[in-house]
């Protein structure tokens, strides 16, 4: 049946990349206690490192291997479902519009192309699907404005996020975010923030969560490296191209079903635990190759407009095997 794939999350999830954009921006402005010119150059520096967060264009595919599924579709067991393939090819791109000394202003855009071919029951009208694929699209467009500000003798970096999505059929839903981040403590080895998000939306499966993040830089070239709730990996860099981490990382995404001109959300959080390897291929693009488990703990269908708690549909994937291979481009010449 057709929402009985593996993917989509919530608002949650798709909230976190755009905070962690602007966390390392505020990051490095606040080991330059955010004056003047130096803070143009440490930002600079942060936009090229080897392995930058945030990146002009990034292209993913991820395939999984079968599964089933148990679902349960208004109080009624629906039984198992077998999700034979599932495939999703992702863009991305983040553009930094404006970047003043105290605020700055940039948009993120995404489209997230899903194909599953499914073994199991449509449960709109009951009937039977045999080896059947469908497909989904869906894209988000977001403005996300920053200001740095002092607290406490620390940096505080406040953000508000506004976020337009939808489907090959229409546009959606608009949604919120608003974040608040202190930065703790920043220099060459170690940068540690603490901060709130909040979201606008009824949809998400809570309506505020802190953060926390922490990155240290050991002597023997260790990484660890902790946005949470987002991940948490232990990296290593190898030699002046490579990159590999081994971690657990928050993910998934969000698409729209309709039956008789009614809108659904269907939305599904997963937990990636694996192995990924980066690499740059010379000044400007990185490739990656990223395997591992995925458990998916929450996947829901609900009216596009209703609270988490009011769904439709309850399912439980099984964990299941993935793959996923992708390629960014960063326009700046990162350092050595």
């Amino acid at each position: 049946m057709y929402p009985k794939i593996q993917y989509s999350v919530k608002s949650l999830v798709l909230s976190i990349p755009l905070f962690c954009v602007n966390l390392y921006s505020g990051q490095e402005k606040d080991s330059l206690k955010v004056k003047d010119s130096a803070i143009s150059k440490k930002v600079a520096m942060a936009v090229t490192d080897r392995f930058p967060m945030a990146r002009l264009i990034n292209i993913e595919y991820t395939n999984s291997l079968p599964y089933t599924i148990s679902s349960n579709y208004l109080g009624k067991d629906m039984g198992e479902s077998k999700v034979n393939q599932l495939s999703q090819a992702k863009v991305s791109s983040t553009i930094n519009l404006i970047r003043k000394k105290k605020w700055a202003l940039s948009t993120t855009l995404n489209y997230n192309y899903i194909s599953v071919n499914v073994d199991g029951t449509n449960f709109f009208n009951n009937s039977i699907l045999n080896d059947h694929t469908i497909d989904f699209h869906y894209h988000t467009t977001s403005l996300t404005g920053t200001y740095y500000s002092k607290l406490f003798n620390k940096t505080v970096i406040y953000s508000g996020t506004a976020t337009v999505d939808g489907s090959e059929k229409n546009f959606e839903r608009v949604r919120g975010l608003v974040t608040a981040t202190m930065v703790l403590k920043a220099n060459a080895k170690t940068k540690m923030t603490v901060g709130i998000i909040g979201l606008i939306d009824p949809n998400a499966i809570v309506p505020s969560f802190l953060t926390f993040s922490y990155e240290h830089k050991f002597n023997n070239g260790l990484i660890i490296d902790a946005i949470l709730p987002k991940w948490v990996y232990l990296r290593k860099n190898l030699k002046d191209y490579g990159r590999l981490s081994l971690g657990t990382e928050l993910g998934g995404t969000m698409f729209y079903l309709y039956n008789n001109d009614r809108a659904f959300t269907f939305s599904q959080m997963d937990i990636n635990s694996g192995v990924m390897y980066e690499h740059r291929l010379g000044n400007s693009f990185i490739a990656s190759l990223k395997s591992g488990i995925r458990y998916s703990p929450t996947s829901r269908l609900l009216d596009k407009q209703a609270n988490f708690k009011d769904f439709t549909l309850d399912s439980k994937p099984d964990p299941t095997f993935y793959f996923n291979i992708g390629i960014s481009y960063n326009p700046f010449k990162n350092k050595k």
